[in-house]
């Protein structure tokens, strides 16, 4: 699914720039917006085909912190700046874990948009609609079924933010 949707958005609009961070106790980024530019779209979907199962916890307010102090600290005037999630909206119950309300504040404040992809069951839409502000920005399906329908909302969403 991220191969197919990282692709579709490079070529709707060549001028994109994608990072990667993966998440589960930790979050790790793997390719920020800079590395992006240099790479290519190639060498980012290496590094998505190599991406490990981390397992784990999830801990959706740890992605979110590093996506705001590693993605989104410069920004280029008329570029509209999203950050997709995909999850299922159920952040683990941990001690130290911020609320999830909290936890987007940095992010709304750099005006990134959220849009949340979820698949399964078991989403949880009412934390999911704290991280993206609207039920409309949440994109699911219970099964990996009609991909490339999900891609095509997903990057319409993106590109109208």
């Amino acid at each position: 699914f991220l191969k197919l949707v990282s692709r579709r958005f490079v070529d709707s609009s060549p001028d994109t720039r994608l990072g990667l961070i993966s998440f589960s106790d930790t979050a790790k980024l793997f390719a920020d917006f800079v590395e992006f530019e240099r790479m290519g779209i190639d060498q980012f979907q290496k590094i998505l085909d190599e991406l490990p199962y981390q397992g784990g916890r999830t801990r959706i307010d740890r992605a979110l912190m590093a996506a705001s102090q590693h993605l989104f600290t410069k920004r280029r005037p008329g570029v509209q700046r999203v950050l997709v999630l995909v999850s299922d909206g159920r952040q683990s119950k941990d001690p130290d874990s911020r609320p999830l309300k909290s936890a987007v504040k940095p992010l709304t404040g750099q005006r990134v948009k959220v849009i949340a992809v979820g698949f399964g069951d078991n989403l949880h839409t009412e934390d999911l609609t704290t991280l993206t502000g609207s039920a409309d920005n949440i994109l699911s399906e219970k099964v990996i079924g009609d991909i490339d329908r999900l891609q095509r909302e997903l990057v319409s969403k993106a590109c109208s933010a």
